[in-house]
């Protein structure tokens, strides 16, 4: 289990399993520098979350589906050429954005997207996937259980509007203020 993703904490993970999976896993570990000295913070983190955020992981992981569907739509809507929202239904509170577009530009949208509505649909940054192709991670926690399925189809409209502008360097595109 994921310490950060699933549970909010600082980092880290738990592994737990059969006895020949934990000793192999404990060998990569130590070979992958995950062996630091002081876990305490780390620990305390996680132990909080298991109190505070577990109990709603099914909420998180049922709304993420709204989300989901919310932004294929949206992405649809303002006319993305092509978009693929994976898993197509998340079976996490994760899931992964792929859009045709360089990570660079991807990433001016967001962050002026954030700037101008003051709306964070992609929190995380984009990756390049091979020329014109990049994807982000959304998640969805306390916070995203706010959104409406109308909410993110706003977002993904003012968010398109930017990168338009981004990527044809005309004006500074346009949106609805958001949260």
């Amino acid at each position: 289990m994921s310490f950060y993703k699933s549970l909010d904490g600082f980092g880290g993970a738990a592994l737990a399993g059969p006895g020949a999976l934990v000793a192999e896993a404990k060998a990569w570990r130590h070979r992958y520098g995950g062996t630091a000295f002081q876990q305490f913070p780390t620990a305390l983190s996680a132990l909080i979350g298991l109190e505070r955020e577990l109990p709603r992981l099914p909420e998180y992981v049922t709304h993420a589906r709204v989300v989901a569907a919310a932004l294929r739509e949206g992405l649809a809507a303002a006319g993305v050429p092509w978009a693929r929202v994976h898993p197509e239904v998340p079976h996490t509170h994760d899931f992964q954005v792929w859009l045709p577009y360089d990570a660079e530009a991807l990433t001016q949208a967001a962050i002026r997207t954030a700037e101008e509505t003051g709306t964070m649909l992609f929190a995380n940054g984009w990756e390049r996937q091979g020329p014109g192709l990049a994807l982000t991670e959304v998640y969805v926690r306390a916070a995203g259980l706010e959104w409406t399925p109308d909410d993110v189809r706003t977002a993904a409209a003012d968010f398109v509007d930017r990168l338009t502008a981004t990527t044809t360097g005309t004006g500074t595109g346009t949106g609805t203020p958001g949260r």
